[in-house]
């Protein structure tokens, strides 16, 4: 065990085994394997990381990234506040005009009219969307249903990280919200749920799938555009192959050609993975659109 009074002291321990460059930047390097030790102190405890990969070192102390190896480089990943703030997330235009019908439309990328899909269905429905954007699909879903079955019992829910929802008198049965799909969570289960090219922006997309497939009624659908290209472990390998074994082991399906992930029913997604952050850097996927990547450590390589 390490005794440190301060941060100070601790830097200065820290430095005998190699130079500190103090950093104040919003980035995490990739944290891949960790080992934690507990330092505590007159000013108390605080926990100390050590954190390796591609043989750079890099320590937090509650948190805060202290310094990193001088002369060295490293892989820059975003935790999630920063995520959050980079313009590639916070300002994607993806589905700003997705309408529910037509040529663009929820109904051409999910390959299905979600209305279509919840008015055939019987009794009370409840729809998430997640990463609606405008909520222009939902509001014209919302609104079929309150025109043409007003006495249809359904809910409609769009989350939405950014508050850049229509504006305007909304349907009875929706209710458009700001918040992280990462950290979200729903009162109630879904007959339907959606990402149409949500998760591209995404950090920890694999943690997303997972909680949105817990959350389905017993025969509900979910169904979600998914780049397994996006998936890199801790020395940015392609997790792909890994991602989508892992989903169609578990009853997943998964559509190659139109990059389409779904199931039907509550679903776990049993990867033993630690996520280690994401990198808005990496340029366009296969939409044409500014994407992020998103970086795992697998417990078995």
């Amino acid at each position: 065990m390490l005794i440190a009074p301060c941060h100070g002291m601790l830097t200065d321990h820290l430095a005998k085994f190699t130079e500190i460059k103090p950093s104040s930047g919003t980035r995490s390097p990739a944290t891949s394997p960790q080992r934690k030790m507990r330092i505590s102190g007159s000013t108390g405890a605080a926990t100390l990381t050590v954190v390796a990969i591609w043989n750079v070192t890099c320590w937090h102390v509650d948190g805060e990234r202290i310094g990193e190896p001088g002369g060295m480089s490293s892989l820059q990943l975003l935790e999630d506040t920063a995520l959050a703030a980079s313009p590639v997330v916070a300002n994607n235009t993806m589905n700003r005009e997705r309408g529910l019908a037509g040529p663009n439309s929820y109904a051409k990328e999910l390959g299905f009219d979600p209305y279509e899909f919840l008015a055939a269905r019987e009794g009370a429905q409840a729809w998430l969307d997640l990463c609606c954007s405008s909520g222009k699909a939902l509001i014209h879903a919302a609104g079929r249903f309150a025109a043409e079955r007003p006495e249809s019992a359904v809910t409609i829910v769009g989350i939405d990280l950014v508050d850049h929802f229509l504006s305007g008198p909304r349907p009875p049965g929706l209710e458009l919200i700001a918040a992280s799909a990462a950290g979200w969570s729903p009162r109630r289960s879904f007959d339907l749920i959606t990402c149409v090219h949500g998760l591209h922006y995404v950090g920890d997309k694999l943690r997303v799938l997972d909680r949105a497939a817990s959350w389905l009624a017993p025969d509900g659908l979910f169904v979600a555009d998914f780049d397994p290209g996006s998936i890199r472990d801790g020395r940015g390998r392609s997790g792909a192959r890994k991602v989508v074994a892992a989903l169609r082991q578990a009853g997943w399906e998964y559509d190659t050609r139109r990059k389409r992930v779904s199931c039907t029913g509550p679903r776990a997604l049993d990867l033993e993975t630690a996520y280690l952050g994401a990198d808005d850097a990496v340029g366009p996927n296969y939409t044409g659109q500014p994407a992020v990547a998103s970086y795992y450590e697998w417990s078995h390589s």
